[in-house]
């Protein structure tokens, strides 16, 4: 649908220049804000931990400098500084979306019935370790656990004295994450002490997210698979049902880079604390984590198949908002309003 423009043909790093840097980021960002004025705004909310890097927020919608009375979808990308596939499908999405508003109906009813967030890279400190090949398995942001003004970390899997996991920072659940500083899944030292999750929980409490997709991509374990709340102890919550539908209906909607076959899901019976737990728990949004790729970093030329592939994921869920694409027809947003006023009322 859309083929991407970057900046240079080769970048400092061991990654393919298919990659976008941070600074390839804010350039595009700043473009596509310019040239989609009344569709797009990119907005900071926060600044990494450690090395005070942006954290950019882009909303699209008609009437895009407007809080209408619309639901809104929020998707995710680079809680861990390694995962980067998410980023490129991120970018290939806002792309798809304002360069075919004029041309396609349904991008155009998308945009103009709904509020569509992202956040392109939630760890910009970590991120750049990758992309300047630093250690391209660098997984937390950069804080510095103990103190030395000096960013302690080892090339290679594991073995970082410094950074936190922000995927273990949240509140819910925190007490069963790792206390131990030299873990890829260290906790941090309190719930929401990086500013990173900071960040994106003050965004989810401003915008009431009906939905939220966390992009992963997995260095070892299960790949090409959705993940969603949860099981604990035999008890599924209270939303089990729709929920468990949301993930299967998204799973068949992308294809595996095999080909022939679809994502596969699975509910969630870790305890930790998990963005898309206290997306769900705290903030009432049916939240979804997606492993994407075969590979963790796969070359250039597989990118935008794999993006194009999870584009078909992506839109399942706008329409689920409006009730689309499910037999029921049932939108998966309600309106609450004054019984005097009829103004919509904070839910």
């Amino acid at each position: 649908m859309v083929c991407l423009v970057l900046l240079a043909a080769t970048t400092a790093s061991g990654l393919d220049a298919r990659y976008h840097t941070y600074e390839e980021v804010a350039f595009e960002l700043d473009s596509l804000a310019a040239l989609y004025p009344d569709l797009m705004l990119v907005d900071t909310i926060g600044v990494s931990t450690r090395d005070s890097m942006v954290i950019w927020s882009v909303k699209i919608s008609d009437n895009v400098d407007v809080e209408e009375d619309e639901p809104s979808i929020l998707f995710h990308a680079v809680h861990h500084a390694e995962e980067i596939l998410g980023l490129e499908i991120v970018m290939y999405a806002m792309n798809d979306l304002l360069s075919n508003y004029a041309s396609s109906s349904q991008i155009r009813g998308f945009v103009d019935a709904s509020e569509i967030w992202f956040v392109p890279i939630h760890n910009p400190e970590g991120h750049k370790v990758v992309l300047d090949s630093l250690d391209l398995s660098f997984r937390k942001n950069k804080r510095d656990n103990n103190g030395n003004s000096i960013f302690d970390y080892t090339p290679g899997i594991g073995g970082d004295i410094d950074g936190v996991d922000l995927n273990r920072n949240y509140s819910l659940n925190w007490i069963h994450s790792t206390d131990q500083w030299i873990s890829d899944y260290y906790r941090g030292p309190a719930p929401f002490s990086e500013n990173e999750a900071r960040a994106v929980r003050d965004l989810a409490q401003a915008q009431r997210f009906a939905i939220a997709l966390f992009y992963h991509s997995a260095r070892s374990g299960t790949k090409e698979i959705v993940y969603y709340p949860w099981k604990w102890g035999g008890k599924y919550p209270p939303d089990f049902p729709i929920i468990d539908d949301l993930a299967r209906e998204l799973a068949s909607r992308i294809e595996k880079d095999g080909g022939g076959e679809t994502y596969d899901y699975q509910v969630s019976g870790a305890r930790e604390s998990f963005a898309r737990d206290w997306f769900y728990a705290n903030q009432g949004a049916l939240a979804l984590l997606v492993e994407v790729g075969s590979d963790i970093h796969p070359p250039g030329g597989a990118v935008d198949d794999i993006c194009e592939r999870n584009l078909e994921g992506l839109y399942y869920l706008i329409r689920r908002l409006h009730g689309m694409g499910d037999a029921s027809g049932a939108a998966l947003t309600g309106r609450i309003t004054d019984g005097s006023t009829v103004d919509p009322v904070a839910a």
